[in-house]
């Protein structure tokens, strides 16, 4: 074999050998973009501040440690604990039952249908209403417009001040309102406590 094959040769097989290394490599990145893609995780422990956006994916037992945003569309499956801040926004389903320990809140305004329930000493209870009315001066009485209110409703009323002239106080819940009542006039315009429980 003359000198200039030998060379050509040489060049062959060195291109032979990147080409293969390139192919290779190529592989690899490919099988991580598909790992980087995939978002079924299971078992898995997060800790510290952890952001997730779009569609995701739990399934299985997972731990949510710190401040925990979740965004998009998210879906909680298996036995799930989120400790810390946590905030969660879009479209989210909770299976498997949710349960709320310790201090818990609600934003204003938040809805909480289905597999909420409130319970006392066995009585299910199907709505809670918490606001504010006034018993004009002049006046022991005064109607307050409340969707859900029955005859068979609880509503419990208490002065926001000093009630003035009035001595006690109670409400008398009818269909779609309630009346909240003093025993006499107080003597000026008292601003009126309410929670109301069916």
């Amino acid at each position: 074999m003359n000198k200039r094959n030998k060379t050509l040769l040489i060049a062959g097989a060195l291109i032979l050998a990147c080409a293969i290394t390139i192919v290779a490599t190529g592989a690899d990145e490919f099988w991580q973009i598909v790992r980087e893609n995939t978002k079924f995780i299971n078992n898995v422990n997060y800790t510290a501040h952890v952001s997730y956006d779009g569609t995701t994916t739990f399934i299985g037992t997972t731990n949510v440690t710190g401040a925990a945003n979740l965004s998009g569309a998210t879906k909680l499956s298996g036995t799930n604990t989120i400790n810390g801040a946590t905030t969660v926004n879009g479209a989210t389903t909770f299976n498997n039952g949710v349960t709320f320990a310790n201090s818990t809140s609600f934003g204003l305004g938040a809805k909480l249908n289905g597999g909420v329930k409130l319970t006392d000493n066995g009585t299910t209870i199907t709505q809670v209403n918490v606001g504010t009315f006034f018993i004009d001066t002049g006046t022991t009485g005064t109607t307050v417009t409340l969707t859900g209110c029955t005859a068979n409703s609880t509503v419990i009323i208490a002065p926001a001040i000093t009630p003035g002239s009035a001595t006690w106080w109670y409400a008398t819940p009818g269909t779609g309102s309630f009346i909240g009542k003093v025993d006499q006039n107080p003597g000026k315009r008292l601003k009126m406590y309410y929670i109301f429980i069916r």
